[in-house]
């Protein structure tokens, strides 16, 4: 696998979760419970292709599944055709290499990993290494020696080594820093396992906005649960500022019994047989507003005279000939 290719691949799965993200802040995720209300405002052909396409919940859609299989693929060819690149350099060091053509005499040769912390300035094997590097005969006895001493303080450096003789020679290479290919490895492989999981949850997963009002038992899709709404209330601190929103819920199957139950507050939800249910939002709905109280100061001279019009009701205003009709109520308005 090339490297280009799983740059443009990280590049799409890039593009996907940005489309993702924007699609899921555009399209309001309770689509699919109003979906002809949304149709007659964007048109049939928007609303069909925001269905086709899962717009209203873009990451469990078929085609940021899709995307994320594509990465887990490619994750998978270059982690299989390069595990060896990986390992092997953890588990031992490169061979020695064989003795020069026209060796006569044992000599005494140093080859550095400069890739490792050897290759660090002022490192003393380094030093070393550049002082000693041409290739000098020694005695058997002194090169055994030297080769023992230079073992040993490679050794205590952190480095591997692998040695070997042939005949009166001793060849022997030293590498550092082979925890860095094994590193590599277990991040590729624990990319490679989260990617399954966000293919899993992409592929297996979904979610559904549900609205519910106290006492209402609202069914969930997939299963004979449903949610019974108990209370819901607003929780005001010492300033009037909103301080919590909690929800009372139960899980009921089909037979009524109670298998679950929590008041759910931010960040706190109700989990149950692989369902997660939170607070999105509320909202007061116009036709459950009863009265609302007007005062209506004349221009002239005469007291003030209060109304409450029902919504959608004109109400007459006494002593005038004008009526008052509530229109659109927003209780956010305080």
């Amino acid at each position: 696998m090339s490297q280009r290719t799983a740059v443009a691949v990280i590049a799409v799965l890039f593009g996907a979760s940005a489309a993702g993200w924007i699609s899921s802040e555009l399209v309001p995720p309770d689509f699919p419970v109003h979906r002809d209300l949304y149709a007659q405002r964007w048109g049939d052909w928007a609303a069909a292709a925001v269905s086709a396409l899962r717009l209203y919940d873009p990451f469990h859609s078929f085609w940021y599944t899709g995307v994320l299989a594509l990465f887990f693929a490619v994750l998978l060819l270059c982690l299989a055709g390069r595990w060896r690149t990986f390992l092997i350099p953890s588990l031992r060091p490169p061979a020695p290499s064989g003795i020069p053509e026209g060796g006569g005499a044992p000599r005494f040769a140093v080859r550095f990993d400069r890739s490792g912390p050897g290759a660090a300035r002022g490192d003393p094997l380094v030093h070393y290494g550049r002082l000693h590097a041409a290739q000098r005969p020694l005695s058997p006895e002194l090169a055994e020696r030297g080769i023992g001493a230079l073992r040993g303080a490679l050794r205590r450096r952190g480095y591997r080594l692998d040695w070997r003789r042939e005949g009166e020679a001793v060849l022997f290479s030293a590498v550092a820093g082979r925890w860095r290919a094994l590193g590599n490895f277990i991040f590729h492989a624990g990319l490679l396992v989260i990617t399954v999981g966000g293919v899993m949850g992409s592929r297996m997963g979904s979610s559904e906005l549900l609205y519910g009002a106290r006492g209402d038992t609202i069914p969930l899709a997939g299963g004979d649960l449903s949610i019974r709404v108990d209370d819901f209330r607003i929780v005001l601190g010492e300033n009037g500022r909103i301080r919590d929103y909690i929800s009372t819920l139960a899980l009921v199957d089909g037979e009524g019994n109670v298998v679950a139950a929590r008041e759910v507050e931010v960040n706190h939800p109700l989990r149950y047989g692989g369902y997660s249910i939170l607070q999105s939002s509320y909202y007061i709905a116009e036709d459950e507003i009863e009265r609302v109280s007007l005062t209506v100061e004349p221009l002239g001279e005469g007291p003030p005279v209060s109304v409450s019009p029902a919504p959608g009701r004109p109400e007459p205003v006494p002593g005038t000939e004008l009526t008052v009709r509530t229109g659109r109520f927003k209780p956010d308005f305080r």
